[in-house]
């Protein structure tokens, strides 16, 4: 149960992750029914909104389709039709719960989709996403609109001057080519720390062709 609201998922599609591997293994107190054995008694998923667990669980079913799908067959996997808050969502929980194939599903979409740069920016730090976190750092320095008040308070002051700093040299310099260079060196830190989860589930497309 999320909120309000019953979901009937089998459990074989948790179980696969030590989070709910450990959790499915916790004997209840004596007597008292398993949670999840029936609607009186669900097991229930507190802290996220059922929002959330919608969007990520259409990504769980369509995986599984996928997977279960005969090898030999010749239709095309069907494409995944989701928002870009529903892919957010997706990434959230499958970052919590590690289930590493739906993250990279999620940070794959994520990456095609035209986000705005700080929200892209702000969730790849909260998520842990080198990838996207150095293409929105890339798209901003290499951006010519002016930066407003309220989005460098987004973004964070220190940031803004960052990605000012980095605009001016272009300007001054008349070339765009040292921009990847100031971003690594600049925004050393933040990349190392968004980088924590790479090597096991984040894609390599973007990070081959930034160089990162």
């Amino acid at each position: 149960q999320v909120e309000d609201t019953l979901f009937r998922v089998p459990q074989a599609y948790f179980e696969h992750t030590a989070i709910f591997k450990t959790i499915f293994t916790l004997l209840p107190a004596h007597n008292s029914p398993v949670d999840g054995s029936d609607d009186e008694h669900p097991f229930r998923l507190e802290g996220i909104s059922k929002c959330d667990f919608r969007a990520f669980l259409h990504v769980v079913y369509q995986q599984t389709h996928h997977a279960l799908r005969d090898a030999s067959s010749d239709l095309p996997p069907k494409k995944m039709i989701m928002s870009e808050e529903e892919w957010i969502a997706a990434l959230k929980l499958s970052t919590m719960w590690d289930f590493f194939n739906v993250r990279k599903l999620a940070i794959e979409a994520l990456s095609r989709i035209k986000m705005n740069p700080i929200t892209k920016i702000l969730v790849a730090k909260q998520y842990m996403v080198r990838t996207l976190l150095f293409d929105a750092y890339d798209e901003l320095a290499n951006g010519t609109g002016p930066i407003s008040v309220a989005e460098a308070e987004r973004l964070g002051w220190e940031t803004a001057i960052h990605i000012f700093n980095i605009r001016q040299k272009s300007f001054r310099l008349g070339s765009r080519h040292h921009i990847e260079d100031e971003i690594r060196q600049l925004f050393a830190k933040e990349l190392e720390d968004s980088s924590r989860l790479r090597g096991v589930d984040e894609p390599t497309s973007l990070a081959g062709r930034n160089g990162v």
